[in-house]
């Protein structure tokens, strides 16, 4: 990838590090194909996605990170720290303790929470 930062590297642009330009690849690969989170992904800075793409681990939560930074309109440290408060893991087993918010996300796109094999 050295090669690449290197065509980027006129006067006037800036952030093609060698590291973002990984990243800017890891999140074209992740998010390619879905078009369903695609407009979700916008609404977003690019902090926020490369902490949800970086952390989340399979494509549901992923979207579930995402839909609820939109939503409740979490900075980036309020999203690490729904990170790290397993948030996904605990609304997926303990859906009777969850917050209305997310009861009402949940009944909206349940698909989303399927298991798919």
């Amino acid at each position: 990838m050295p090669e690449r930062s290197g065509i980027v590297t006129q006067p006037g642009l800036r952030g093609f590090t060698r590291s973002n330009l990984f990243r800017m690849r890891q999140f074209f690969e992740i998010y390619h194909a879905e078009e369903k989170v695609a407009p979700r992904v916008r609404q977003l800075s690019w902090s926020h996605n490369v902490l949800i793409f970086g952390q989340g681990k399979r494509p549901e939560e992923r979207e579930f990170y995402l839909r609820m930074a939109i939503q409740e309109k979490w900075s980036k440290r309020e999203l690490e720290r729904q990170f790290k408060a397993a948030l996904f893991e605990r609304s997926v087993t303990e859906p009777a303790k969850i917050s209305g918010a997310l009861k009402q996300q949940k009944s909206n796109d349940s698909p989303a929470y399927s298991h798919k094999p």
